[in-house]
């Protein structure tokens, strides 16, 4: 996916608030859309870290690739990475997933 069409699937699928929260929190509006989807439809909730606002021009430019867990550099101001295994932009990570397995009201009478 190119930039353009980051940007043009942002505009379409996702409200300008969203779009906004996504561009502060260093992550894809688009995948916000999509994981929002996800966890109503399955009644999840995603913990995410987010990334670095700086990396977002690089998710889809196809020049960078996102940093493995195995690259400990740190992507700074520049939003990437440069070591010897190559170029990589900071994404961002799941943290834990919760699963809603119901909820049981109990009341318990005075009489």
């Amino acid at each position: 996916m190119t930039r353009s069409t980051q940007e043009r699937l942002e505009q379409e699928l996702c409200e300008p608030g969203d779009i906004k929260l996504a561009q502060r929190m260093g992550i894809s509006a688009v995948d916000m859309y999509g994981l929002r989807d996800y966890c109503n439809r399955e009644g999840r909730l995603l913990v995410i870290r987010s990334g670095n606002p700086a990396s977002r021009p690089f998710f889809f430019d196809g020049n960078k690739e996102p940093k493995p867990v195995t690259e400990k550099g740190k992507a700074g101001d520049k939003g990437y990475v440069t070591t010897r295994s190559g170029h990589f932009f900071s994404d961002y990570d799941m943290m834990s997933l919760w699963e809603r397995i119901g909820y049981e009201s109990s009341t318990t009478s005075t009489e």
